[in-house]
């Protein structure tokens, strides 16, 4: 800007697009109903017997949350000379947070898509039959369904961002050495949290 100023502007856009399945093998559990949302059919369902906990929404949103599209991240940077021997330097940004793959496998980890199995035998007199026990066929009256334990994202999360900001001053003083006095902040916004429901 002068030859005391410089300013160092920028402008960045980021659309984190939302993962989806194709086949609509994804879900979530639904805060407000107390339920799982899954995202086929009762007929598309490997399980053939009625889930209390459960609702077949084949009209599910692909990739279940909804788009976060305002996502503009600002940079500003200046530096100022006072005289020969101080300056004074600031920045200020915006930085988004990108979705990471262990959030995604909530959304795919929804029933009847993924069950949990937890299989207990007698130590005295084995009873288990590593075909029938180990693998149940999902279709069958006697597949154990059990409570089912939400896991699962918000499909109205919107992505978190954190802005930053520093100011320093620094002033030469005798022979080589400089003394330098800085601040750095920053603030979260829409942080990502685990809810117990």
């Amino acid at each position: 800007m002068t030859d005391r100023l410089t300013l160092n502007l920028g402008l960045r856009y980021e659309y984190d697009q939302p993962f989806y399945d194709p086949r609509h093998h994804e879900g979530y559990f639904d805060t407000a109903r107390d339920k799982f949302i899954v995202g086929i059919s009762a007929q598309e369902s490997p399980i053939k017997r009625d889930i209390p906990q459960l609702v077949y929404d084949p009209n599910l949103r692909p990739g279940i949350w909804f788009p976060d599209r305002n996502n503009f991240a600002p940079r500003l940077g200046f530096a100022y000379r006072f005289g020969q021997s101080t300056v004074l330097r600031g920045g200020y940004g915006i930085f988004y947070s990108k979705t990471q793959g262990n959030e995604l496998q909530f959304k795919i980890n929804a029933p009847p898509l993924v069950f949990a199995a937890s299989l207990t035998g007698n130590p005295t007199a084995p009873n288990f039959n590593w075909d029938r026990d180990a693998f149940p066929d999902p279709a069958s009256p006697n597949f154990p369904v059990g409570t089912l334990a939400p896991f699962s994202i918000d499909p109205r999360d919107r992505i978190p961002y954190l802005q930053q900001w520093n100011l320093g001053a620094e002033r030469k003083l005798a022979g080589n050495m400089v003394l330098e006095l800085s601040y750095a902040g920053y603030e979260g916004h829409k942080a990502g949290r685990a809810r117990q429901h």
